[in-house]
């Protein structure tokens, strides 16, 4: 056989392996797809943040509709943490004064040490570097083995916010910190970021 037909079959064997592999889906119309967003992407759905109402009803819609399109549904039962409480032992000190529970919250990523430590403020506690924009809020600050005082969010800076938004979640935050050698972190919130806060 030459190599022309033998590459035909192939092609022929290949094409025929693809089309039974796959089960198939009828077509939908457009509207449908920008319906479904809609619907997922809702105030209602509060963001499908793990373990809200919105959640849930985001995946009983999907669910339901992957039952009606003919495909098969998995779900995947984990677990996680919801919330952190203080513990009668956590205590935050002002130059040995202590401050009222009310007013601060450990993290649930927080360690369960005791730190003492002096405390340098650094803005945000963000430092980026994307093409030519450049942000460092550690920039002359002396760090290793002091607690950071930063606040939440980011600046509201025009054409930042994109770049700044990457390295704003408290997490980020954290990680950063312990990465240039800090102590520990401590994250304000301001009226800006919640007023109830």
């Amino acid at each position: 056989m030459d190599k022309l037909k033998v590459a035909t079959l192939i092609s022929i064997l290949l094409a025929s392996l693809a089309c039974t592999s796959y089960k198939s889906v009828p077509d939908r119309p457009v509207s449908n797809l920008e319906t479904h967003l809609s619907f997922l992407a809702s105030d209602e759905m509060q963001g499908r943040y793990p373990g809200t109402d919105g959640d849930l009803m985001a995946s009983r819609y999907i669910e339901k509709y992957f039952n009606l399109i003919g495909l098969e549904s998995g779900k995947q039962e984990f677990s996680f943490i919801r919330s952190v409480k203080r513990g009668p032992d956590n205590s935050f000190l002002i130059n040995e004064n202590p401050a009222s529970a009310e007013s601060y919250s450990p993290f649930g990523f927080s360690f369960d040490t005791l730190i003492k430590a002096q405390v340098v403020f650094a803005g945000y506690g963000i430092t980026d570097k994307v093409d030519s924009f450049e942000w460092d809020d550690y920039k002359g600050c002396e760090i290793k083995g002091r607690w950071i005082m930063a606040l939440r969010g980011t600046p509201d800076i025009k054409n930042a916010a994109d770049h700044l938004s990457l390295a704003s979640e408290d997490r980020d935050k954290a990680m950063l910190a312990a990465d240039n050698g800090a102590a520990g972190l401590i994250l304000v919130s301001g009226y800006n970021f919640n007023p109830e806060d």
